[in-house]
């Protein structure tokens, strides 16, 4: 049992290597581009211009992920905020640099 968490772990580890890498590439080399990201981790999209929210195929927010942080009363919001206070925290730092950067081109 104990191989099968290491496993995992390392599993994991080597998705989130992957991911970072396959983000980094579409970031370069798409950058006057249009882009449009399916995202099943939050990471993968928090430095997105504009983030669309739906639950149960209706649209629920759209806007930048910064801008959604701000209602913590919101669907996005509190997608973030159960990933636990370590990751919330960085989630936040990233959207909110670039949304700062964003507004000063």
């Amino acid at each position: 049992m104990d191989t099968l968490v290491v496993v995992l772990y390392i599993l994991e580890f080597l998705l989130t290597i992957t991911d970072e890498l396959i983000q980094t590439s579409i970031r370069k080399n798409f950058a006057n581009c249009t882009v449009l990201t399916v995202a099943h981790r939050l990471n993968t999209i928090m430095d997105s211009d504009r983030v669309i929210v739906m639950d149960a195929g209706q649209l629920k927010e759209f806007a930048a992920p910064h801008e959604l942080l701000q209602n913590e009363g919101g669907f996005f919001s509190k997608m973030v905020s159960e990933t636990g206070n370590e990751m919330e925290t960085k989630l936040r730092k990233i959207a909110e640099e670039h949304y700062k950067k964003k507004k000063s081109e």
